[in-house]
C-alpha cells in the first residue's frame, strides 16, 4: 500500500482532501457512505490512456458501459454527448443487521472533453489544444451532485486531478468547481500520483 501525504480544506461542512498516491490503493472501500470515482471522458468514444488504464483494470464494467454508450449513442436515458455522464455501479453495498456496512462504489464517466489532443473533434483544429469544455464539466458535476445528494448514508467523491492533464484544463478552475458543486454534497479526496 502506498504512502500518502494528506492536505485538507474544510468547506460548507465537508472536507476537500489531497492525497499523493494511487487512488485504488488509498481509497477506503469500507464504511457506509457511497463512494463515487469521477473522471473526465472524451466525446469520441476513446478510452486508452491516462487514468482510465488503471480504472479499467480495477473496474472493467466502467469501460464496458462507456464503450457501449459511445457505440450506441444513447444509454441511461441520455445521449452520448458533452455535458452528460454515465454512472456505473461497480460494487454493491454490504448489509449487516439491517445497516449498511460498506456502501456502493460508482464510477462517473463525465463526458466533458471534446476529442483528444491527438484526435481533435470535428469542429476543433489542431491549433486549439484544450479539449476540456468547462461548461460540459460543470454540467456533468452538477448532474452528478444532484443525483447522489439524496443517497441515504451520504457520499464521498474520490477523484484523480481530472480534466487537467490530457484534457488540458486548468486545475485551479476545476478545483473551484469541486468546491462549489460537490463539497455541499460530500467530502472530496483528490489523488495525485508522484
Amino acid at each position: 500500500m502506498g504512502l500518502s501525504r494528506l492536505h485538507e480544506e474544510h468547506y460548507r461542512g465537508h472536507a476537500l482532501h489531497h492525497k499523493v498516491g494511487n487512488l485504488f490503493e488509498l481509497m477506503p472501500t469500507t464504511g457506509p457512505k457511497t463512494k463515487i470515482i469521477a473522471h473526465v471522458c472524451n466525446d469520441i468514444g476513446g478510452w486508452g490512456s491516462g487514468f482510465v488504464i488503471p480504472l479499467a483494470k480495477q473496474y472493467p464494467e466502467a469501460e464496458q458501459q462507456y464503450r457501449r454508450w459511445a457505440a450506441n449513442g444513447y444509454d441511461q436515458n441520455q445521449d452520448f454527448e458533452l455535458g452528460n455522464l454515465g454512472l456505473v455501479a461497480v460494487q454493491a453495498p454490504d448489509f449487516q443487521n439491517g445497516k449498511t456496512t460498506n456502501g456502493h462504489i460508482y464510477v462517473a464517466n463525465m463526458v466533458a472533453q471534446h476529442g483528444t489532443i491527438s484526435s481533435p473533434g470535428k469542429d476543433r483544429t489542431q491549433v486549439d489544444v484544450t479539449p476540456l469544455r468547462y461548461w460540459a464539466l460543470a454540467q456533468c458535476m452538477k448532474k452528478l451532485a444532484d443525483g447522489v445528494s439524496k443517497f441515504p448514508n451520504g457520499v464521498e467523491f474520490h477523484v484523480p486531478k481530472f480534466g487537467a492533464d490530457r484534457a488540458g484544463g486548468r486545475w485551479e478552475v476545476i478545483e473551484t468547481l469541486i468546491e462549489e458543486v460537490w463539497l455541499p454534497v460530500g467530502d472530496v479526496t483528490v489523488y495525485t500520483l508522484e
